[in-house]
Formats: structure tokens, sequence, C-alpha cells
């Protein structure tokens, strides 16, 4: 599931499953850039948001339950293709 939505401090991005979820281990991880036990694929992610906004990934994940993975861009960066 893909939501984006208005919250007081800017957009919400939220992508959502229901697949095997990670362990806690994997998600310090994949947000700590350490891409040699995980993929790069949202390490990478997490670095340009980082990079260019300022902001990191939100993680939230239960084995056998699934993870959500958002950000909150603040309505104040007008960068994140013109997203008002």
């Amino acid at each position: 599931i893909i939501s984006i939505k208005s919250i007081d401090s800017g957009k919400l991005f939220c992508v959502s499953d229901n697949g095997k979820g990670m362990s806690e281990i994997k998600i310090k991880n994949i947000l700590s850039g350490d891409s040699e036990n995980v993929g790069i694929g949202i390490s990478n992610i997490n670095k340009r948001l980082n990079n260019i906004y300022g902001i990191t990934l939100k993680i939230e994940s239960e084995e056998d339950m699934g993870t959500t993975v958002s950000f909150v861009l603040p309505d104040n960066n007008k960068g994140f293709g013109g997203i008002k």
C-alpha cells in the first residue's frame, strides 16, 4: 500500500506491506547504511533523503506481520516535485 497524505507538519509518505517483516537488527543496519548485511535500495533512499532534505526514513516492522516505511516532507520544503 502506498499513501501520501497531508498532516500538520507536511506530507506523510508511507509504503506498507504484509510480508515477512524485518528484525530490529536489520532495520538498524538499513538506517546506518550497512549495505554489506542488507540490500542497498532502502539504505540508498534514506541517504538521499537525508542529503537532500535533512530527513530520514522511519521503519516499523514486525517479523511475519509486515513493514511500513515512511517519512514526512515538511511543507516548507519546495524541492520534492513542487508538492504543496
